[in-house]
């Protein structure tokens, strides 16, 4: 017999059965619709053990990556140790070790790495600001990688009146211990397919899980051309420049470009990868055909569904376009 461990509950699996059948029977409850793997509805992650290769058919290759899987169709040969897909991590608690302003309005935090993670995939932060009972909760994308950083990389933006980016910038000390929860989300590379072009767009602090994704991609092997195209309203609000020449310096299968809506020539020459104008009008004009793309698109909520969707009406699969989506917070 086969053991599934599932949180504090064992389960011992029949000849041939599944684990959806061998949690139903132990009166466990899965979600699950038509024990078929159509509905995906049953999906689950194994933190441990071989996932058959059956029970992950049709999945995408980020869920491939964070190793859920479809419990209906899984028949493991190997003990596994289960979670609901759905279920939150647990809060670690992290040292600030670096803290310090890349430009005006963009604090970068650097972290004691506390958990495994996919550059591109976000976190939360619980934390209590100005003395308050209530904990406040922030979600920040990650831009650093694991195989070549020793820390993780927020880019916080600074707003007037945000409560977290405020006590971050004027409170927050080298030292300090943060609690995380995470990581989260499916916007990461996966390398399955290392010559597929990459299109990299994202605006504001959009770039940090893009520089993620983009320089994981490149230490692993990407041979493929990769398109990062960064859009702010001013030219002050670009960061990261001279790491991103680098970038561009040492791969040449990588390009920079930054959109800068307003129309100042002085900034748009101070940059041989700077342009003035429109971020949709610009990816238009210079991709007009995104077929056979992988289109990452970083940044706030009404920027990530307009560009989503012209890079799919321009002919990228719906299963090659990653988003992450910023929601403001007071």
């Amino acid at each position: 017999m086969v053991e599934i461990r599932f949180g504090e509950h064992t389960v011992l699996l029949n000849e041939g059965e599944s684990v959806l059948d061998g949690c139903l029977r132990n009166g466990l409850h899965i979600p699950h619709g038509c024990k078929s793997g159509a509905c995906q509805s049953c999906m689950l992650i194994a933190d441990e053990g071989n996932i058959p290769v059956t029970a992950q058919k049709g999945l995408k290759n980020t869920e491939k990556d964070l190793r859920y899987f479809l419990s209906c169709q899984c028949i493991p040969q190997n003990t596994l140790h289960i979670r609901q897909a759905n279920q939150m991590q647990d809060i670690q608690h992290s040292r600030v070790l670096a803290h310090g302003l890349i430009n005006k309005t963009v604090l970068q935090l650097r972290l004691e790495p506390v958990f495994t993670y996919k550059p591109g995939q976000y976190l939360n932060i619980w934390q209590k600001v100005d003395n308050e009972k209530t904990e406040c909760v922030r979600s920040y994308s990650i831009a650093s990688v694991p195989e070549i950083d020793d820390f993780i990389e927020l880019h916080i933006k600074i707003i007037d009146s945000g409560k977290f980016s405020q006590w971050a910038k004027n409170h927050l000390r080298i030292g300090d211990t943060l609690q995380l929860q995470g990581p989260l989300g499916q916007c990461f590379y996966a390398a399955e397919n290392p010559e597929q072009p990459l299109l990299l767009i994202g605006v504001g602090t959009g770039l940090a899980p893009l520089i993620g994704i983009a320089r994981d991609a490149l230490q692993k092997g990407h041979s493929g051309k990769i398109d990062l195209i960064h859009a702010a309203r001013e030219a002050h609000s670009f960061y990261l420049q001279n790491e991103l020449g680098n970038l561009v310096r040492d791969y040449p299968q990588f390009n920079i470009t930054y959109v800068c809506q307003a129309d100042d020539q002085t900034a748009a020459s101070a940059s041989p990868y700077r342009v003035n104008g429109d971020v949709y009008a610009y990816v238009k004009q210079h991709f007009p055909s995104t077929k056979g793309m992988k289109v990452y698109v970083c940044g706030a909520a009404s920027f990530v569904r307009k560009i989503s969707k012209q890079v799919f009406l321009s002919g990228a699969s719906s299963r090659d376009i990653h988003a992450d989506s910023f929601l403001p917070c007071s």
